[in-house]
């Protein structure tokens, strides 16, 4: 049985992978460039920074934003190395390309839920807690309520009892 581990990897050496599997076949047969892929640093830094975010659960705003900048820098790059590359090359970078950039807007949305999911969650709680305190003051106020009644039914009766005694002593008299 493969471990959690054993099966994740990042988006460079999937990218390796695939463009050596491409070599192997005979679709791609020019020599490969890895050193060159190495050496770029906006391809490393964009590529790293994907697999960050996409490794620790979350990105931070700022980040991908940098990210974002980092990735259109590259994309630009690539076009204008592109020119003479297989067509087949071209379309794998394409799409490696696009995956990297709906790797990092997935990212991004769900720094975006995440954050108004935790906005949602304090709003919850105070909403919670004044709901307590509604609750509390309800219950005193139906308390208050109730010794009230009380009191009026215990004043009827005493008036009724002194209107009977005035009563009894008038038809006396």
């Amino acid at each position: 049985m493969l471990d959690n581990k054993q099966l994740k990897f990042d988006a460079y050496s999937l990218d390796e992978w695939l463009e050596n599997d491409l070599r192997a076949s005979g679709i791609l047969n020019e020599p490969a460039p890895i050193e060159k892929k190495r050496n770029n640093s906006s391809t490393t830094t964009s590529s790293v920074v994907a697999t960050q975010c996409c490794n620790t659960g979350g990105c931070i705003a700022d980040d991908a934003m940098h990210s974002s900048t980092l990735l259109q820098e590259e994309t630009s790059k690539q076009r204008m190395e592109h020119g003479t590359q297989h067509p087949v090359t071209l379309k794998r970078q394409r799409n490696t390309d696009a995956a990297r950039r709906s790797r990092l807007r997935k990212c991004q949305r769900m720094d975006s839920l995440e954050t108004r999911m935790r906005n949602l969650e304090l709003a919850n709680e105070h909403l919670r807690l004044r709901a307590a305190v509604l609750e509390s003051e309800r219950k005193a106020t139906l308390h208050r309520h109730k010794r009230s009644e009380e009191r009026i039914m215990e004043l009827d009766k005493q008036l009724a009892e002194a209107h009977e005694a005035l009563v009894r002593r008038h038809q006396t008299t």
